[in-house]
């Protein structure tokens, strides 16, 4: 099943690895299509500064986040990261381990802490080509939803198709 957008990218190994640790999750998601300075995302993670720089660090040498640019500020110097790519595919991993089940565990984390989630599951039967469909769909509607601006509610969208096994 291949996703039909093309800022997917096949994760590598240690981007996978970069990947297993939670708060490295939450930064990569908080990040977005936009960029973002430290001080901006331990703010929204509510991470301290020293925290968010060193997973930042981890994340730009996976090459999952880059800096994007810098600007002198009140006689410092504020660096913007940004994503490297707009969302990455994982390969499954046997027994349930590495940066998949790390994310999924983060996600579940969240939804739980959520005040309002909206979760919907439901298992049916498809052909391959009806499960192709449905995945493509899936990227159109997401993909095609403008972002609204910082003063609206960040949404977390997670959508999964998969074969049970």
């Amino acid at each position: 099943m291949n996703p039909v957008t093309p800022d997917a990218a096949e994760a590598t190994a240690a981007q996978m690895k970069a990947l297993s640790h939670p708060s490295r999750v939450r930064l990569w998601a908080a990040l977005g299509p936009a960029e973002a300075t430290i001080s901006q995302l331990s703010h929204r993670l509510n991470l301290n500064k020293g925290n968010v720089s060193h997973h930042l660090g981890v994340l730009l040498t996976a090459r999952l986040v880059t800096l994007s640019r810098s600007q002198t500020v009140r006689g410092g110097t504020e660096r913007y990261f940004s994503r490297a790519q707009g969302h990455l595919l994982f390969p499954a991993t046997p027994g349930g381990t590495g940066p998949g089940s790390a994310m999924i565990d983060t996600m579940a984390e969240d939804v739980r802490a959520a005040s309002e989630p909206h979760v919907h599951q439901r298992t049916m039967r498809l052909t391959r080509e009806q499960a192709d469909a449905l995945i493509a769909h899936f990227d159109t509607v997401l993909h095609s939803l403008p972002p609204a601006d910082e003063h609206h509610p960040v949404y977390q969208v997670v959508t999964a198709l998969y074969r049970r096994p």
